[in-house]
């Protein structure tokens, strides 16, 4: 039989409207889709058919080119995705779907497997009016409402029970904008297969699931990383590392990014629109960082991570390729018992963190493992170096650009300017004695200023005023030294008075040490007189005693206090 003429694929059409009835309304969202890719697989098949090619030919046709190699590799990725253990679709089950398309459309799509039928429990209705009335509520929100009416549900099993309901009852109708927009919307994949190395770079934070030893002291931190990527060819470029993200982290991200690749500047610079990455330092229209840089910024649309999604992917390679095998890993997929183990450990001495300088030590070591010797999917299979070193470099003329400076407006007074607690002085400011000018200064290098009138026209370049010692270092030796003495005795009078409290205290012992002295000679038994009435008492109190006290008797009560 001669072979069938070949026909490229073409997309399938825009799904009709759903009916409110049908096996096509009641299909989950899942099943729809399935049913269309298998409809995009076999549209082409369909078109032979129409043109009086058999239905075997078509499929045994485009199951040679696929094993050849002659189709294009999105109907290739279908063939495989739709087929079982990555191999095509088997040529039995693509005359099955053209059977049953040709007699029920593309209901006959659908999966015909029910699978295990879950056992209703009681809140299914009450949970499906709930998702039924939209406005983006989730999953965990849906099984507290249900607690409130006395069900005993979990969030987890309202998201079970939400991927069986048919579409119609999740489509956009009752979804919000947002939800819909991030999770339902039909979105464009993006490529950067026609951007050439060196110009477009993509930058976002993000704080490494990682604990380390603080700069600064011994607890537990987390490092915020800001790397900067090159789109044409997955270059990881530079980074900085710094509390959380802020302009100066990201200035410095870049700033490391150009210097470390012979001052090569891209032309546009993506990121999401979050404060670290716009504000006036860095996105100012006349004297910002990209501005004096010329670069361009981009930014992706707010909340959804779609628009920067490659930045986001590499975010996740870092993570599952080196933080993961790092001992302080306390992401969200990490096991909490052995989080909580391990900082119990480096508590008790047992272990340590690692510090800031081992992590950028094996940080390097990870970047240039990534970039040189690990092979892209996307790139097929090849290095980013190998992409990286075709750029066409464009070197930035004037270094000087790359310094960051900050803007302040003050009023010169006597000749000098205050910023920050600082002074600076130069001949030149007596001639603008109480006006207002702008300085510029680098927060890195506090010894000039360069001064600038309102206009932004330079004036000059004043230098910090070197402070002079107020009193002679003998004096304030002396003053420590009175200041120690002083400690010492207000501890000594503290030890004293400590002393002089733990006297006061009457321990049990004393107690019956006292009793002891007051019991009468010879053994003799206090009259009881627990029965007597108090009128009686004090009767009998008023009465002389008629025995002799002896002096031994007498009781001294100054020795007793």
């Amino acid at each position: 039989m001669r072979a069938a003429k070949h026909l490229s694929l073409v997309s399938a059409p825009e799904t009709p409207a759903v009916a409110e009835n049908g096996a096509w309304a009641r299909a989950t969202a899942v099943q729809r889709n399935r049913a269309m890719s298998r409809g995009r697989l076999i549209q082409p098949l369909l078109a032979q058919i129409t043109l009086g090619v058999s239905a075997g030919a078509a499929v045994n046709n485009l199951l040679s080119r696929i094993d050849a190699g002659q189709v294009d590799k999105a109907t290739c990725d279908l063939a495989r995705e739709l087929g079982r253990g990555g191999k095509p679709v088997s040529r039995a089950t693509l005359l099955n779907w053209i059977k049953a398309y040709q007699a029920h459309g593309r209901e006959g799509l659908l999966d015909s497997y029910k699978g295990r039928q879950r056992k209703a429990k009681g809140w299914e209705v009450h949970a499906r009016n709930l998702i039924a009335l939209g406005h983006g509520i989730t999953d965990g929100a849906v099984a507290r409402m249900l607690q409130q009416e006395g069900f005993d549900v979990q969030g987890w099993e309202v998201n079970r029970f939400r991927r069986t309901l048919p579409a119609s009852i999740t489509n956009r109708r009752n979804l919000s904008a947002r939800e819909y927009r991030d999770k339902h919307k039909p979105h464009r994949l993006l490529t950067w297969e026609n951007v050439p190395p060196g110009v477009y770079y993509i930058s976002d934070g993000n704080c490494a699931p990682v604990y380390l030893r603080h700069p600064t002291g011994s607890r537990p931190w987390r490092a915020e990383i800001t790397p900067v990527l090159d789109a044409g060819s997955r270059y990881w470029v530079g980074y900085q590392i710094g509390e959380f993200e802020s302009g100066w982290d990201t200035a410095l991200a870049l700033r490391n990014a150009i210097t470390r690749e012979g001052c090569h500047v891209p032309s546009i610079f993506k990121s999401d629109g979050g404060p670290g990455f716009e504000n006036n330092m860095l996105g100012d229209s006349v004297d910002g960082f990209y501005t004096r840089l010329g670069i361009t910024k981009d930014t992706s649309i707010p909340g959804n991570p779609k628009g920067n999604g490659l930045i986001e992917r590499f975010h996740r390679t870092v993570k599952d390729e080196f933080l993961k095998k790092l001992p302080g890993y306390c992401g969200k997929d990490a096991s909490r018992d052995k989080v909580k183990q391990y900082l119990k450990r480096v508590k008790t001495g047992e272990s340590q963190l690692m510090s800031l300088a081992q992590f950028v030590d094996a940080l390097e070591a990870f970047r240039h493992w990534y970039n040189h010797e690990r092979g892209h999917d996307s790139l097929g299979g090849a290095t980013p170096a190998s992409l990286w070193a075709q750029r066409e470099v464009c070197e930035l003329a004037d270094k000087r650009l790359l310094d960051l400076w900050m803007r302040d407006e003050v009023t010169v007074r006597r000749g000098r300017v205050h910023q920050q607690r600082r002074i600076y002085q130069d001949p030149e400011l007596e001639h603008y004695n109480g006006q207002r000018v702008k300085l510029e200064y680098r927060p890195y290098d506090g010894s000039y200023v360069r001064v600038l009138d309102l206009q932004e026209r330079w004036l000059c370049d004043a230098d910090l005023v070197t402070p002079v010692d107020g009193t002679p270092m003998s004096h304030l030796e002396r003053a420590g030294r009175k200041k120690l003495e002083m400690q010492v005795r207000r501890l000594e009078l503290k030890k004293q008075e400590k002393i002089d409290r733990s006297h006061l205290a009457i321990t049990h012992e004393d107690y019956l040490n006292d009793l002891d002295e007051f019991e009468p000679a010879g053994g003799e038994v206090l009259p009881d007189r627990s029965n007597e009435t108090a009128a009686n008492f004090f009767a009998a109190a008023d009465k002389p005693d008629p025995s002799p006290v002896s002096d031994q008797d007498q009781w001294d009560w100054d020795d007793f206090i």
